[in-house]
């Protein structure tokens, strides 16, 4: 577990903040979300990040890096925004050497 997702946990204890969930399954058309992380910027801010994977949750599959942010602690996010396509990784997973 990452330093910032502790320092989030700790935040979200200390200020008695309820549990958010921050990327949903099927959301924006995609099947899964996978490893997930949190930044924590010296402003406060927070940036989530996580793999976006269509079609299915293998390794193989199609998938994006996408973040949202938060300004408040996490209560509220952003609309999730894509980062970058790595469509590359899964044409490449399905050549057989």
């Amino acid at each position: 577990m990452g330093r910032q997702f502790l320092l989030f946990l700790c935040l979200l204890f200390i200020c008695g903040h309820s549990q958010t969930t921050v990327y949903q399954k099927g959301e924006a058309g995609y099947f899964c979300f996978k490893i997930p992380d949190l930044l924590v910027l010296s402003s406060g801010s927070i940036l989530a990040f996580a793999e976006a994977r269509k079609n299915s949750c293998n390794d193989s599959a199609w998938t994006d890096l996408v973040v949202k942010s938060s300004q408040d602690a996490g209560q509220t996010w952003s609309e999730m925004q894509v980062c970058f396509v790595c469509m590359l990784i899964a044409k490449l997973s399905s050549l057989h050497y």
